[in-house]
């Protein structure tokens, strides 16, 4: 769970120091909409089915790397229309959020991650264009 959490410490400042991501605090007026929108539907969402059904059932079947590894993958896949500098961290942030899961047992843990990186790059990051 250790590696999990210092991936997920790593991903915006190496987004940022790769250029891919610039520097832009920001608080805006929407932001407790956004806030409740991305938690249940993007992160409980995205979690449920890349870590709850895919990472669950291929680690059971292959084993917890394989199902971590290809979850994350996939994850990153998901995001490939922003970007594919966008969908290498996704699949970053994904393998993250699939080594705490599977460390902790727990489904909050990878959606609190998920929610807590949206959050800061919503509040600190842009939000680039397909690169």
């Amino acid at each position: 769970m250790v590696f999990g959490l210092a991936i997920l410490a790593a991903l915006l400042p190496l987004a940022f120091l790769t250029g891919a991501l610039e520097l832009e605090p920001s608080l805006p007026g929407w932001t407790l909409l956004w806030m409740g929108s991305n938690l249940l539907l993007t992160c409980l969402a995205e979690e449920a089915f890349f870590r709850g059904y895919l990472q669950h059932g291929l680690s059971r079947r292959f084993g917890p790397a394989a199902g971590i590894a290809a979850a994350s993958l996939l994850f990153g896949l998901a995001h490939i229309g922003a970007g594919p500098a966008v969908a290498a961290f996704a699949a970053l942030l994904g393998l993250a959020c699939g080594l705490c899961f599977w460390g902790s047992g727990r489904f909050r843990v990878p959606v609190l991650m998920h929610f807590a990186f949206n959050l800061t790059h919503l509040l600190l990051f842009t939000y680039p264009g397909p690169a």
